[in-house]
This record gives structure tokens, C-alpha cells and sequence, in this order.
């Protein structure tokens, strides 16, 4: 009988060093744009570590299987950053590809970066596709298979599964306005619906900012927009989609820090990821 517990506790370790968040910004952010930080190069050092230790270790045939998929795309990428990334200098945390050639002018240098750029981006699709695969896949695993006394012990899951049942907030996107002089910026609400809200009103202003700074120092004029945020339901962002009344910013060690998928993109990339999403405007 498959040990659906170890399944769960070797399914943390990997979210644990591979954060869903962290993983979407290295690939969207930072890649997208050819160069990475230290600190995304430790979280990969860190998974190839464990890498043999988490394969090993998964019982479930599906999730087992989903990881090893994504094993593949893992080591090809690893592989691609280490023989063509280089730092751009000795006192730099910023890691690039082949930065001698980014501006060059030569024609023969930058063909040469363009295919390399080109050839990054594949790997990065795949790896993201591979990787929300494999935790889709154990989630619905654990989900299906695992009893209720489990499922107290597994946070992360059963915040996803209590969100999917009751209407809540799962994930708000914040897409810039095409005008920079422009404050209205549009929220995509769990995939589905598109609200447009004014930056300069403050409780859209302070969630746009956790958004693009992850925390900020929390004060006392803050509470009334957390207020208004998670537990006004004539705000519109319950209103106008249906939603239930969700938990989206809290307070934890003096920060206003997101409690649900909260992220920054910018109108092109919103294009790009949701040209084939039937968005409700509300």
C-alpha cells in the first residue's frame, strides 16, 4: 500500500525548495530576460541535491512518474545555465548569457546570442509546463487518496482544496497599464474574472505594492485597507466576481505579506499568457 504520508512530507521538501512563486519569477522575470540572481542559482544547486533523495523517495506511480518528467527538464536547463550563463562581473550577483555578446555588433556575436535566447526560452517553457504538471499531479493524488487526519497535516493542500470548494480567492494577477502615466490597473481574479481598480485608492494601491515588493513594513493606517481587502464584501472585488470573502493580505512578523498567489506582470506578458483565456469582465 502506497504511503501516501511520506508522499506528502517528500511533496513539502520540494515545494519547499522550489517555491511555485519563486519558480515563476525565475523563469518569467529573470530568464525571460536572459540573466538570473545568487539566489536563484542556490535554489537550483539546493533541488539538484536533493534531486536523487525526492525521486527516490515518491511511492505514488502517477506523482513518481509526473517528478521524473520533470527531472528531465530540470537537468537539461541545469545544464544550458552552466555552459553558456557567466557572471557579469567578480562583484556581481547577476549571472547572464554570454553578456559579451548581448550588445554586440557583430552580426555573427549577436545571431549567436539571439539563438541561444531563443533556445533558453523553449527549455523555460517546458520547465514550467513539466513543473506544474508534477504538482498537479500530486495534489490531486494526495487529494483523492489521502484520509481526513492526513489532510490536517497538509496545509498547502488544504488551503487549495478549502479554496476550490467555497469560492475563495486562490491567485490575483495585477497587470500594468499600457500608459505609465495611467493608474488604472486591471486585476485577473483566480484566472477568470477582470476587474479594473484605480492605484491611487488606497487599499488597491497597498495591494499592488505587496505585489511588487512581496512585504512592506506594516503601520497603523494600514488596517482599515486590510480591512476593506479581506473582509469588506462590498468590496468589488467580491461583488463584481462572486467571490467569497478571502483572506488576501495578513500581517505576520510586522510585514504585510500576500496570503493567497499574488504577482506583478506587465501588459505584454498579460497578453501573451491569457490570449487563450475567455476572461470574464466584471
Amino acid at each position: 500500500m502506497e504511503n501516501l504520508l511520506d508522499d506528502k512530507k517528500h511533496l513539502d521538501k520540494f515545494l519547499e525548495i522550489l517555491p511555485e512563486n519563486e519558480v515563476y519569477n525565475f523563469l518569467n522575470e529573470e530568464l525571460w530576460n536572459a540573466e538570473y540572481r545568487d539566489i536563484y542559482r542556490k535554489m537550483l544547486v539546493e533541488y539538484k541535491k536533493y534531486r536523487n533523495t525526492i525521486l527516490s523517495n515518491f511511492q505514488n506511480r502517477k506523482i513518481k512518474k509526473a517528478n521524473e518528467d520533470f527531472d528531465i527538464i530540470f537537468k537539461k536547463l541545469f545544464s544550458f545555465l552552466k555552459l553558456n550563463f557567466f557572471r557579469v562581473n567578480p562583484n556581481s550577483n547577476i549571472i547572464a548569457l554570454y553578456p559579451q555578446h548581448k550588445y554586440s555588433t557583430d552580426n555573427t556575436k549577436g545571431n549567436f546570442w539571439d539563438k541561444k535566447l531563443e533556445e533558453l526560452r523553449f527549455l523555460c517553457g517546458n520547465f514550467e509546463k513539466k513543473y506544474k504538471n508534477f504538482i498537479t499531479t500530486a495534489h490531486e493524488e494526495l487529494s483523492q487518496k489521502q484520509e481526513n487526519n492526513v489532510f490536517n497535516t497538509t496545509k498547502n493542500i488544504t488551503q487549495k482544496i478549502k479554496r476550490k470548494s467555497s469560492n475563495l480567492i486562490e491567485e490575483i494577477i495585477c497587470v500594468e497599464p499600457n500608459n505609465k502615466n495611467s493608474n488604472t490597473f486591471d486585476l485577473v481574479i483566480n484566472n477568470k474574472h477582470i476587474i479594473s481598480v484605480n492605484s491611487e485608492k488606497k487599499c488597491w494601491s497597498l495591494l499592488i505594492r505587496v505585489a511588487k515588493e512581496k512585504f512592506i513594513d506594516y503601520e497603523k493606517h494600514h488596517k482599515s485597507d486590510l480591512d476593506n481587502l479581506n473582509t469588506t464584501k462590498r468590496n468589488r472585488i467580491y461583488t463584481r466576481t462572486g467571490c467569497k470573502l478571502t483572506k488576501i493580505l495578513k500581517v505576520e512578523g510586522g510585514q504585510i505579506v500576500s496570503n493567497i498567489r499574488l504577482e506583478p506582470i506587465s501588459r505584454a506578458k498579460f497578453k501573451r499568457r491569457f490570449k487563450k483565456f475567455n476572461l470574464k469582465r466584471a
